[in-house]
């Protein structure tokens, strides 16, 4: 029987352990701590470590005299693994774990040794009463629709969702509060229950909108002073306000025209006109009010009031209770003239005594969306001239309410030259509602116009219990004439009986039947079915659908026959009516997420509005024939997932609108007939296809036009933490400013010094460098750089907004998830250090959870960078830059070294000894990836195969590991040097007259590097990486010791000739500096 590489030294080190402790005394003073300590968990014992059970004295003094000393855990309540990396001072202490926690004396100390598992943490936080299953129910619709035990959800996925448990706590304000949590814990509710409630921490605190007002868009007299600035740098013509004032905004009119006093930046004018529907009392009151106020007028009516505004100038009309922000009127102006276009609408929200509530996050200009809702808001800026004059006047006398002016006065003008501006420049005082429009629906056909032909394509494999429902309720309950549809049944491979024999039924029926064999793939089966039709409108159903109303399809050929619509969507319901779909928002959780997805369709009947969106599902889309075969069909590259995101996207991209139905056309059992994407290879294809889609256009998944940029793409519809759009005052306006991330900068690691070459190239450069990451006591020093403790990707990404950071550089995870959190400025970059296979550690399953966020993440960055032509080769964006690391900065062999080296080899007891060196961390889950088993062993085959230089060789090891690791490796022949400093790590190098490395994985091998800088020969394993070295490599063991051998005899020979072999850093971090000067050159200025 073989054995796994390694395995059996493995249990060879097993075997000296129990050696060790085998005759060690029962302890009862031991046993009984033990037993009062509660940790000790004997059925689970025996559970977690089958093999005790032959152990006569039974799980408690297995435990007492072997377990300990082993790391075996006692029970489910405490991790050796976990007391290891929280608490501090358990490897100097040389005891082992549990008992070095067992001797603590502070109090709730159990945080140190709680394990992040279910079985540990479900008694823990139920304990807490901070779970209440009303309201997770409440907050978490697609949790009710799905499950009926709350807490099973919250534990198992909803705590790692970052989902509130109860309203006593808010992960999102913890993480506000705490970023570092993840020091200790990977979620904020373990860190709060377990640590940070005893410590005095909060778990709520203000409203979500307060804390974003506070971060992210309160004026701060740094904003202000910056505002002003740039009104005198770059003035701008006078401002028209044009106020059309109704009854509730006399009431607020002393708060109105303070608000206009107080603006700041650009010249203003005001002009108050009256609501054509305003009492001429109040008007009298109007008038009185801004007596006295030279820079405010007033005219008897909105015509004669346009009829003194020149061509050409801004005017920024308010109508109602509009109360403007201080910069309201340069803001409008600035981006109506960086953006070329003819009017603005921008976000607002409402004023409750003097606390601002209930934010308008608005979408990109949506002309179907405005003809019902007036989402413009209460103020709206346009560009003065005979046709935005006309228009307004035509509004005007059609308005009602008052409020709807902004609203009705867009809709009269080109939808493409209307912008928004992503930022909250008014407020309102009333708290009526949105205000909507009675507005007339598309027909399916004008007078004496025949119906469009429609072909229903439906794929299918198998499954009649769901085909057969899906058909017939076409059959029976669709009103549109039967000889203008067509239903086209596409087959990937059915095989059952009783397919065949209702494919022959319906056939007799009139239903087409098209053969498309092969593995499962959406788009080509679809395709296949396109084909066979010739049909003015496509519409692409799921075989789990079934029809919910008879004029399903007039609905949607009413609006797919409209030229300058795209694609068609509908609302869907699950069985329970709760939403299924309605509506796709982009770039939430990565690609996108249904919009109301289990919300009960009664709670959004009223709200919900047919309008646009960027997507719809492909489980009911309709697109006219022609131009879904002008946009290419569905993309086969896309087998199974987002073919149908891409097909919208690109026909938005290609000027169309995406619409969705507001009304529920369709019952839809959701993925019923190919399963859910839960398995590792579900997942891994999952990601592949969003990060395959999101790379062709990233701006439309940062920035969905239907969404705002000030929403979250964690938690639809709420506020962004950050923003993906920043405030312009706060851009950088002299050196540019980057801000570089990494997860280590302490000394000894290698991404700290390509870092550190980076930071400093780019000083040199003339750029503003700030370096975030976690802060120790022992990081390396970026000179010349601001040092910021950053604590994951969200505070790194509110940092760079709030501070105008220009570019961010992340060189490791989690901050390369920084790429998904912010918009098109910053840009970001990646340094792609590579990533070991998941397969080399036992926590493989988590692994390959980090290594699909880093693709996906990848997907939006700017650009990617790879420290290698190894790394090159394991990313996926072929648009990647290589920048190979240098050695350079190294320590580089001397006449210096060659005079100290006798007195070296003596001081470490190394003298006539042919010293082997490796260099590398040797902690039980880094020495199987980092090959140290692999060097042991050759380290013995050496001395078998060669046995007339075993005496003279030495086999050292040099790196991080905890006392036990050294032991173990001591026991099997090596010589340990642990835990050195960074000038006794040159010394070891300059002692020693080889290299090795045996690492099974590695992106750029730093002690290659080193170690040829230093002159030493170099065998190592035959990687892709060490390939790109001048060196041996091998992964025979007869081959490596044969080298190991040869250089062996040239040393025995006399002495050895030493010689610096150096990488030059340079190009590459010309390369660099380079890419970012030219990128930052040619991004849009501050405006846009």
């Amino acid at each position: 029987m073989l054995s796994a590489p390694g395995s059996s030294h493995r249990m060879r080190l097993r075997r000296i352990v129990r050696r060790l402790t085998w005759h060690r005394k029962l302890d009862p003073v031991l046993i009984a701590a033990v037993r009062q300590s509660g940790l000790f968990a004997p059925r689970w014992y025996l559970r977690r470590y089958p093999d005790v059970r032959t152990y006569p004295a039974g799980p408690l003094a297995h435990f007492c005299q072997h377990g300990i000393y082993e790391g075996k855990d006692p029970g489910p309540l405490f991790s050796t693994d976990a007391y290891r990396a929280r608490a501090t001072g358990v490897a100097a202490s040389g005891e082992p774990p549990f008992l070095h926690a067992m001797r603590r004396r502070e109090p709730d100390s159990a945080y140190l040794w709680t394990p992040s598992t279910e079985e540990a943490l479900r008694p823990v936080i139920l304990a807490s009463g901070l779970f209440d299953p009303d309201f997770y129910f409440a907050q978490n619709p697609d949790v009710a629709r799905t499950t009926s035990k709350p807490f099973d959800h919250y534990i198992r996925y909803g705590r790692l969702e970052n989902r509130a448990p109860g309203p006593a706590f808010d992960p999102e304000y913890y993480t506000e509060l705490y970023p570092d949590y993840r020091t200790l814990f990977p979620t904020p509710i373990e860190h709060f229950v377990l640590y940070g409630r005893a410590r005095g921490h909060a778990g709520s605190g203000a409203p979500l909108y307060q804390r974003w007002i506070q971060l992210h868009d309160a004026l701060t007299p740094e904003d202000e002073a910056a505002i002003r600035a740039e009104a005198e740098r770059d003035p701008l013509p006078p401002v028209q306000v044009l106020c059309v004032l109704d009854a509730a905004a006399v009431d607020g009119l002393p708060r109105i025209l303070e608000a206009l006093r107080g603006q700041i930046g650009a010249d203003w004018q005001a002009t108050l006109a009256p609501a054509a529907d305003l009492p001429a009392e109040l008007w009298r009151r109007c008038e009185t009010g801004v007596s006295g106020h030279s820079q405010i007028r007033c005219a008897i009516s909105l015509d004669l009031a346009l009829g003194e505004i020149a061509d050409g100038s801004t005017v920024l009309l308010c109508a109602g209770d509009a109360i403007l922000r201080a910069h309201a009127a340069d803001a409008f102006a600035r981006w109506l003239r960086a953006h070329g276009a003819t009017a603005a609408y921008a976000d607002h929200d409402r004023l409750t005594g003097t606390e601002r509530t209930a934010p308008d996050f608005t979408p990109e200009m949506s002309p179907d969306y405005l003809r019902r809702v007036a989402y413009a808001g209460p103020a709206a800026a346009f560009r003065s001239d005979a046709g935005t004059r006309a228009a307004l006047s035509d509004a005007y006398a059609r308005a009602q309410p008052s409020a709807t002016l902004p609203s009705a006065f867009l809709q009269r003008l080109d939808p493409a030259a209307v912008t928004r501006v992503p930022f909250v420049l008014s407020h309102r005082i009333g708290a009526a509602p949105t205000p909507r429009f009675v507005t007339a629906e598309p027909v399916i056909a004008e007078p004496g116009e025949a119906f469009a032909s429609v072909g229903i394509v439906i794929p299918t494999r198998d499954r009649i219990e769901l085909l057969r429902p899906c058909i017939e309720s076409i059959l029976a309950q669709t009103d549109y004439p039967a000889d203008r549809r067509e239903i086209i049944v596409v087959d990937n491979g059915s095989e059952k009986p009783e397919t065949a024999e209702y494919f022959r039924d319906i056939a007799a029926r009139g239903v087409v039947i098209v053969p498309a064999p092969g593995p499962f793939n959406f788009s080509a089966i679809n395709n296949a079915g396109v084909a066979r039709s010739n049909a003015d409108i496509l519409v692409f159903l799921n075989n789990d659908t079934t029809v919910n109303r008879a004029d399903w399809l007039k609905k949607l050929v009413a609006q797919a026959r409209r030229p300058e619509v795209g694609a068609v969507g509908a609302t869907l319901l699950y069985p329970d009516d709760t939403v299924q779909h309605a509506g796709v928002i982009l770039g939430v959780h990565g690609v996108g997420i249904h919009r109301h997805a289990g919300v009960p369709y009664t709670a959004i009947a009223t709200a919900d509005v047919t309008r646009e969106f960027s997507a719809v599902t492909g489980a009911c889309l309709a697109m006219r024939r022609e131009l879904f075969l002008e946009l290419g069909g569905f993309d086969p590259s896309l087998e199974v997932n987002f073919n149908d995101t891409k097909l919208c996207v690109a026909a938005v991209q290609a000027g169309y609108r995406t619409v969705n139905i507001a009304e529920p056309l369709l019952y839809h059992h959701e993925s019923k007939s190919r399963g859910y994407s839960d398995s590792s290879a579900k997942l891994n294809r999952l990601y592949r296809e969003a990060a395959t889609l999101i790379a062709q256009v990233p701006a439309m998944f940062r920035d969905d036009p239907a969404y705002s940029p000030n929403l979250s793409l964690t938690r639809l519809y709420d506020p962004a933490f950050p923003p993906r759009i920043v405030r312009p005052w706060r851009r950088s306006r002299g050196a540019k400013r980057v801000l570089m991330l990494s997860l280590v900068h302490g000394q000894g690691f290698g991404v700290p010094v390509v870092l550190a070459q980076q930071a400093a190239a780019l000083r040199a450069r003339g750029f503003e460098v700030t370096v975030g990451g976690p802060v120790s006591e022992r990081d390396t020093e970026y000179p010349g750089c601001r040092r910021v403790a950053l604590a994951d990707a969200r505070a790194a990404a509110n940092f760079a907004v709030s501070e105008g950071i220009d570019c961010v550089v992340a060189h490791t995870q989690p901050f390369f998830s920084v790429a998904r959190l912010l918009g098109a400025h910053p840009a970001t970059y990646f340094v792609d250090h590579g990533e070991p296979s998941p397969e080399l550690f036992p926590d493989r399953v988590g692994r390959e959870a980090v290594d699909r966020e880093k693709r996906l993440s990848a997907a939006f960055a700017k650009r990617i960078f790879t420290i290698s032509r190894t790394i090159y080769g394991q990313q996926f964006r072929q648009d990647a830059m290589v920048l190979r690391n240098g050695g350079t900065h190294l320590t580089a062999w001397n006449a210096e070294w060659a005079a100290r080296r006798d007195a070296l080899r003596a001081r470490w007891n190394l003298t006539n000894r042919f010293v082997i060196l490796n260099v590398c961390r040797f902690t039980a889950s880094e020495r199987n990836y980092k090959g140290v088993d692999r060097y042991v062993d050759i380290a013995q085959e050496f001395g078998l195969l060669h046995p007339e230089a075993k005496d003279a060789c030495v086999f050292a090891l040099v790196g991080r590991g905890e006392p036990a690791d050294v032991a173990l490796l001591e026991g099997e022949g090596l010589r340990v040097f642990p835990n050195v400093s960074d000038a006794e790590m040159g010394e070891l190098y300059a002692v020693a007259d080889a290299y090795a490395s045996f690492s099974r994985w590695e992106g750029y091998n730093l002690g290659i590097g080193q170690a040829l800088a230093m002159g030493l020969p170099v065998v190592a394993s035959g990687i892709e990486a060490h390939r790109e070295f001048p060196i041996v490599t091998s992964n025979a063991t007869i081959e490596v010791c044969a080298e190991l051998a040869r250089q062996h005899a040239a040393w025995a020979g006399g002495p050895v000739e030493r010689k610096a072999v150096l990488e030059p850093w340079q190009p590459a971090l010309d390369l660099f500096c380079d890419t970012l000067a030219a990128d930052c050159a040619a991004a849009p200025g501050p405006w846009g």
